[in-house]
């Protein structure tokens, strides 16, 4: 009984964070089609964040 509940709570974590983990992936992507590679890291940051704020995503910058 106790891995069908375990199994209840992965399907449900699934299911709450699907629509941010698309969020996040779709900013990624269009981050890293737009820029390429060959960047400082601060350069995909600024852009992700741009991104983020775009699709509504709430974030913590690291320092």
């Amino acid at each position: 009984m106790n891995d069908f509940l375990a199994t209840d709570y992965r399907i449900l974590g699934f299911m709450l964070y699907e629509e941010l983990s698309g969020k996040i992936l779709k900013a990624y992507f269009t981050v890293l089609s737009t820029l390429g590679t060959g960047f400082l890291e601060s350069v995909y940051e600024n852009a992700l964040c741009i991104e983020l704020d775009e699709l509504g995503v709430s974030y913590e910058r690291h320092c």
